[in-house]
């Protein structure tokens, strides 16, 4: 016995949709007590998630700048606009801010005049820190094996260690 069947298809047969879910953005540093640490070299894992795996993280090029700035508390100042594009309320100013930007992810802190020192610690590939001149906060910055750029001109002491590469302080 023997039968043939033809079987032809019109429209969709199966469709799929998947979106995959949005990921945070990185923590480019930590605050802990007075001392905020740079979530570099070791402390990667301290950003959160990562696009790397744990090892390329560890030894990714990173760039770091930091700044300070004042915002008077007695004034308003506009924060942005909302997932719908409307402007989000005015609120007051915050005193004195401590922004870490991380290859282009910014977290602010409020009461920088709190944090005494900034630690940052490379890894294996290419770090680069800058300071700005608006930071009070001491710094203290220390090279992995990469090629490591520090700079602080920031008001507070500042201790730059390279490391193994050839670093630029």
């Amino acid at each position: 016995f023997e039968t043939e069947w033809t079987i032809v298809a019109e429209g969709i047969i199966a469709s799929f949709h998947f979106e995959c879910p949005v990921a945070p953005p990185p923590i480019p540093a930590t605050l802990v007590g007075d001392t905020l640490f740079l979530n570099m070299g070791d402390r990667f894992v301290d950003r959160g998630h990562s696009t790397l795996d744990q090892t390329d993280s560890r030894n990714a090029a990173t760039l770091f700048t930091v700044n300070q700035f004042f915002e008077d508390p007695t004034k308003e100042f506009e924060r942005g606009f909302d997932l719908n594009g409307f402007p989000l309320p005015k609120t007051p100013g915050r005193g004195d801010v401590l922004s870490v930007d991380y290859n282009g992810f910014t977290k602010e802190f409020d009461g920088a005049e709190n944090i005494r020192t900034i630690v940052g610690s490379g890894g294996d590939g290419g770090d680069t820190v800058i300071v700005n001149k608006t930071v009070v906060a001491d710094v203290r910055l220390t090279g992995g094996s990469g090629n490591d750029s520090f700079r602080s001109s920031g008001r507070g002491k500042a201790e730059l260690r390279g490391g193994a590469g050839n670093d630029t302080l």
